[in-house]
């Protein structure tokens, strides 16, 4: 089975980048270069995997992972900066992981390595809740209410 990912980046030469390191790596790869392009792709068919990017033109990657979370909590979300400092805000931890831009993917691809094989063996039933380390510490129901700092987010005029 071949996993699918969403790349999101507004930048036409990273997502042309990062589409055939990833597809040379065996994903298969779908691609979005806005924030609205990016949740109708994953409410129509969730990925196995996002990666998203924080700065964009309109809403930024956090707002962008939160309404996701809010359609799909159980597909993992990589943050992918170019600013090293954006790693610090805390909108970004509940993203499963968040990694700084890098000529070199080999951080991001073994971080989609680590989180796909997690979330196939957590659908598999062989990976146990002390397996888990990522920044969410537990997979959740889709259903499973949002935390409390994303209600601001979520109840936005544009909705989730």
């Amino acid at each position: 089975m071949t996993a699918q990912i969403l790349l999101v980046d507004d930048d036409n030469l990273q997502r042309l980048l990062y589409m055939r390191e990833l597809s040379a790596a065996g994903y298969s790869v779908e691609t979005a270069s806005d924030a609205h392009d990016a949740l109708q792709k994953f409410t129509a068919n969730p990925p196995d995997l996002v990666v998203l990017d924080i700065r964009m033109p309109g809403r930024d990657g956090t707002d962008v992972m939160a309404r996701m979370l809010g359609v799909n909590r159980r597909v993992p979300i990589i943050l992918h900066t170019a600013y090293s400092f954006d790693r610090e805000n805390y909108l970004c931890w509940a993203a499963n992981a968040c990694l700084t831009k890098s000529s070199d993917l080999s951080e991001l691809k073994e971080t989609i390595g680590i989180l796909l094989s997690r979330r196939f063996d957590i659908a598999l039933g062989t990976l146990t809740s002390g397996d888990i380390r990522d920044s969410r510490q537990h997979e959740t129901s889709e259903n499973e209410p949002m935390p409390h700092w994303h209600e601001e987010i979520m109840s936005s005029p544009e909705g989730p």
